[in-house]
């Protein structure tokens, strides 16, 4: 069944088999989401949760924490108590969402999808905006219009 995972130390690990349910990881530390943990929850201090090669779920719910989303197509969750959150996203990670974004926070985008500004395009999704970086990434930006995500994304 769904398996739940906290952890406190830096030190610990955590592993878990394909079989079960949703499992989840909540951490006070930075780590990667264990293979066959689908959702991860960073409720520490400046801590980085990196995602696995699934698609995952990433929560922030703490103060200035890093989400670092995989190659699949992962679900950036920014809670409400978090602040200063930054979204890491790099080429060929799949097709995105990210959902709770707010002043404060940050979307970092690595240097090899920033060199692919030029083809970027925005069009209207139906709880947002949905970026297309190119023909496998994407990126949906909920509950922000058409001028939030151009000056978010630094576009003309």
């Amino acid at each position: 069944g769904p398996d739940r995972f906290h952890v406190a130390h830096p030190k610990t690990t955590v592993s878990d088999t394909a079989e079960g349910g949703l499992d989840t990881l909540v951490t006070w530390v930075s780590m990667d989401l264990p293979s066959h943990v689908e959702r991860g929850i960073a409720r520490g201090k400046d801590v980085t949760l990196q995602g696995n090669d699934s698609a995952s779920r990433l929560e922030a719910d703490g103060d200035r924490v890093t989400l670092a989303g995989g190659h699949r197509d992962d679900l950036f969750v920014i809670r409400p108590a978090a602040t200063t959150t930054t979204i890491r996203i790099g080429a060929g990670d799949g097709h995105d969402r990210l959902r709770g974004f707010s002043d404060g926070d940050r979307l970092a985008l690595s240097p090899a999808l920033q060199a692919t500004r030029a083809a970027w395009t925005l069009a209207d999704a139906p709880d947002g905006m949905l970026v297309t970086f190119g023909p496998d990434q994407t990126l949906v930006i909920e509950g922000h219009d058409r001028t939030a995500v151009r000056r978010l994304l630094n576009m003309k």
